[in-house]
């Protein structure tokens, strides 16, 4: 938000609550996040710094609405957890659930038999369009080189200098 105008920018408008309308996420509407002057909106932003023994080893963020802390989450445990190369992490696919709707996001490249295993225990499996969140990370690798990738969904490309 501009301080002087209070102008917000980057199109934040659309994280405000509207009363009565759910937003393209299908978040319903908030009391908490009505608009009012000089009030900044909730946000789902979750810029993140990994740091391990003082050290940055890994920086990643995303874009998506209500679903960038999914998808952020994930690429992270894909990482860390799995310890999957960054760009393969970053590639997966990816579910999504925001607990209303009571819907379960699958990317189309999900494997269908996990799907059908959580059909099965009464999950509302719905077909997310590719695209629907991206992430991008850089992570230090142990040997000192940066590692920089931009999520493929939305055609990015990771640049250095």
């Amino acid at each position: 938000m501009d301080p002087s105008t209070g102008i917000i920018l980057n199109d934040e408008m659309d994280d405000f609550s509207t009363t009565n309308q759910t937003n393209g996420f299908g978040l319903r509407p908030s009391p908490n996040n009505k608009i009012v002057p000089r009030k900044r909106p909730l946000s789902s932003t979750s810029a993140t710094i990994i740091e391990n023994n003082g050290h940055v080893e890994l920086v990643i963020g995303g874009s998506g609405g209500s679903r960038i802390l999914t998808a952020v989450l994930q690429v992270i445990i894909n990482v860390l957890d799995f310890d999957m190369r960054l760009d393969q992490a970053v590639d997966a696919p990816r579910l999504h659930h925001q607990l209303l709707p009571h819907e379960l996001g699958v990317d189309p490249l999900f494997p269908a038999c996990i799907t059908h295993q959580l059909a099965a225990l009464g999950h509302v499996i719905v077909p997310h369009g590719h695209g629907k969140s991206v992430v991008q990370a850089v992570q230090r690798l142990p040997d000192g080189l940066m590692h920089a990738v931009s999520d493929a969904r939305k055609h990015g490309l990771a640049a250095g200098y």
